[in-house]
């Protein structure tokens, strides 16, 4: 018995197709004046590549003195796997030989084709571990990355802090002691961003803990106020705040969160607009057992979105 397995390249070509039409109709009998033919036949399969190998002989040659050969192809779900010949002595082959014959072929097709599919699973195996491992080195030079900029960024932060509470010692003039202030208090609320960006296990866990504690929302609202005081005055826009007659003296809250969320509404109006004026407004609901809800709403005079296109000025990494 001879079977070749080829896995032809891409679409079949020319060749292929008549080897499936000569094959398809099923069991061919030949007799030793059709060695050549045969032998023809085989050559034109064989792949001089890795995915081809065969089992018993490989060559017409090996099956030398027969006075009969049966060959059929070898399909699985009508797409072309191998050859198997069948080589003997006896003069014909009958009814129950070819069905034999055609029986094993199909065995043989559902061999191969496992094979297949077990060389694709091994590939597919070989890929995701290779992501994977492209995937933790990226994590490893991200995190070194993070380690690296961490160290970058807060040392000259903390000295620009430093530095500025050394002139509000040695500053007398009022304006520039609140200058020197506004300063201060801006590069802290950067530092501590940074703090929360850079740190390990919250970028692991992908959440912000949240750390609330006393504030005066009032004077949050004046000192991120004087933060964009520069950038007010030169497009000389308009600036108000307000808060409702419910809002607590003191509210227990992320300062550093809600400092971010105000910078970003109140920069991007800074930013988009180009005349007129920016107006906050915080509200706070009346409380229940000590606890309120609070809206925060910002409005210009700058450009609008039309409401079809707010869901995309709201996601990620879109403009």
């Amino acid at each position: 018995i001879t079977t070749v397995y080829a896995d032809p390249p891409g679409d079949y070509d020319d060749k292929i197709k008549q080897i499936e039409a000569f094959f398809q109709n099923g069991v061919n009998q030949h007799d030793e004046n059709d060695k050549e033919e045969i032998q023809t036949r085989i050559s034109d399969i064989l792949i001089n590549d890795s995915s081809s190998f065969y089992i018993g002989a490989n060559s017409i040659n090996h099956l030398i003195p027969f006075q009969r050969i049966a060959t059929t192809g070898v399909f699985f779900e009508g797409t072309y796997k191998g050859l198997l010949l069948v080589a003997g002595k006896s003069s014909d082959y009958s009814a129950e030989d070819h069905d034999r014959l055609k029986n094993l072929a199909n065995l043989f097709a559902l061999a191969i084709n496992r094979i297949q599919e077990n060389n694709k699973l091994s590939e597919t195996v070989d890929k995701l571990e290779t992501v994977i491992g492209e995937a933790i080195a990226a994590n490893k030079a991200k995190s070194a990355f993070l380690a690296r900029i961490s160290h970058e960024i807060r040392t000259p932060l903390n000295a620009i802090i430093g530095f500025t509470d050394v002139l509000i010692g040695i500053v007398n003039d009022s304006i520039q002691k609140d200058y020197l202030a506004s300063i201060k208090k801006s590069g802290q609320n950067l530092l501590g961003l940074i703090n929360d960006i850079l740190d390990f296990s919250k970028i692991e866990a992908g959440k912000i803990v949240l750390k609330p504690r006393p504030i005066n929302l009032r004077q949050v609202i004046v000192e991120t106020q004087k933060m964009f005081l520069p950038s007010l005055q030169e497009k000389k826009l308009t600036f108000t705040a307000s808060v409702n007659e419910e809002m607590p003296e003191l509210i227990l809250l992320d300062d550093l969160q809600l400092r971010q969320i105000l910078v970003n509404l109140i920069g991007n109006a800074v930013k988009f607009t180009e005349k007129g004026s920016i107006e906050l407004y915080i509200e706070a609901s009346p409380p229940i057992k000590d606890k309120t809800d609070l809206t925060i709403r910002v409005s210009d005079t700058g450009e609008h979105h039309e409401c079809k296109n707010r869901a995309v000025g709201t996601s990620l990494f879109r403009r």
